[in-house]
């Protein structure tokens, strides 16, 4: 059996080795097996390389002799792949589960500190605490999730970070210079922490679920809008106070949607990790 090449099948050396059915059913077939050459001729309606013009001058007909070397590269980094895959997987699934539940208690803390703490007192310091908590267990998290990917690690800094930040911050009085700087200190840490972990998600994600992946994406770009959001409408209020008052309320609003975005989005991520189950591998 001759190949689209011309090299004859019956005495390939390689036959064996990557399991080849010949160019009609092995790595010939554009969609399964990554062969230029196979794919050329069926595209250009050849039986073979010969038939063609241009074969005299063709690279991939003069370096057919690498094809399947070059075949049995791509295998085995697949595999290796794959096998990274698998183990990271478990590790994934645990930690990120975990991320989702932290984000309930996470954001009814930011809601007793910032708006019962009013009527309150003492909710005040109840939800700050539960804050406090949440973003400690999610810097620990983000830590065990670090030799997954660089950017968990940083992420698990800046969350560390943040929580130094507002420590202190508990004990000034209301209206001090310091709580300004220190708001704005935490506000960049928490955006720089989004970035790193959106990106670690979206990456580990690349490789089993590129939608999932893709929404990651989105959600940061979503997170950076209500930001700038929020900055005007401050800016808003100097200006035109009824109309910043509304444009607050309305990113704000988005900062609710946001953290049920990134619930979905967790909830999901774990769920993906949790059942992946390795595909299986054409033997090298």
């Amino acid at each position: 059996m001759e190949s689209y090449c011309g090299k004859d099948c019956e005495s390939c050396n390689w036959k064996e080795r990557l399991h080849c059915a010949g160019c009609e059913e092995g790595m010939g077939r554009r969609f399964s097996g990554p062969c230029e050459i196979a794919a050329c001729c069926r595209e250009k309606g050849h039986q073979r390389c010969d038939t063609c013009g241009h074969v005299s001058g063709c690279p991939r007909w003069s370096g057919r002799d690498e094809v399947p070397a070059r075949e049995l590269r791509r295998r085995e980094a697949e595999r290796a792949r794959q096998e990274t895959l698998a183990e990271q997987a478990p590790i994934l699934g645990k930690w990120l589960w975990l991320l989702f539940w932290l984000v309930v208690p996470r954001e009814a803390g930011g809601l007793l500190a910032a708006l019962l703490g009013l009527i309150f007192p003492w909710m005040n310091g109840l939800g700050t605490v539960l804050t406090l908590g949440c973003a400690l267990a999610s810097a620990f998290f983000f830590w065990k999730l670090g030799p997954v990917r660089q950017g968990y690690r940083t992420a698990a800094l800046c969350q560390l970070a943040i929580v130094v930040l507002n420590v202190p911050s508990q004990f000034l009085s209301e209206g001090h210079p310091a709580l300004t700087v220190i708001g704005l200190g935490v506000i960049g840490l928490g955006l720089y922490r989004n970035y790193h972990a959106y990106s670690a998600h979206a990456q580990a994600l690349g490789e089993v679920d590129s939608a999932l992946a893709e929404e990651w994406r989105r959600l940061w770009k979503y997170t950076v809008w209500d930001m700038c959001g929020i900055a005007a409408s401050i800016l808003l209020l100097l200006m035109i106070p009824i109309l910043g008052l509304l444009l607050v309320l309305a990113c704000s609003l988005g900062l609710l949607v946001l953290a049920v975005l990134e619930m979905v989005c967790l909830w999901r991520t774990a769920k993906v990790f949790r059942g992946y189950q390795p595909p299986e591998m054409p033997e090298a």
